[in-house]
């Protein structure tokens, strides 16, 4: 598991209202990401599983399918999640030694979306 870095850690330990309360009164950890990153705004999520979830939904409809690799963590580990909560089922593709998908495959599982 990976820690947090000091520019994470620190505003995260000092938002008060993360737990507490439905509504975001502390808006220290998103604009401090928004800046960062060069955004107009952004979501505190508490994990990365959680993130990866708010992406294939903000990227996918109910009904669609996203490619990802067999390895990846989205698909292996995250408990379907993007199927269950988002009704977006995954079309898997192998991935090569580097960690990376296979880029043959990823045109043939194109192909068969089409």
């Amino acid at each position: 598991m990976r820690a947090p870095s000091r520019w994470v850690a620190r505003p995260c330990a000092r938002a008060t209202s993360v737990a507490s309360s439905m509504r975001a009164t502390d808006w220290t950890m998103p604009s401090l990401v928004a800046e960062r990153l060069n955004k107009e705004a952004a979501v505190f999520v508490t994990s990365g599983t959680q993130s990866n979830l708010l992406a294939l939904m903000s990227h996918c409809g109910r009904g669609d399918e996203y490619i990802v690799g067999d390895q990846a963590h989205c698909y292996g580990w995250e408990g379907g999640g993007a199927a269950v909560l988002g009704s977006i089922q995954p079309q898997v593709v192998p991935m090569l030694a580097d960690g990376l998908p296979d880029p043959a495959a990823i045109a043939n599982a194109v192909d068969q979306l089409d």
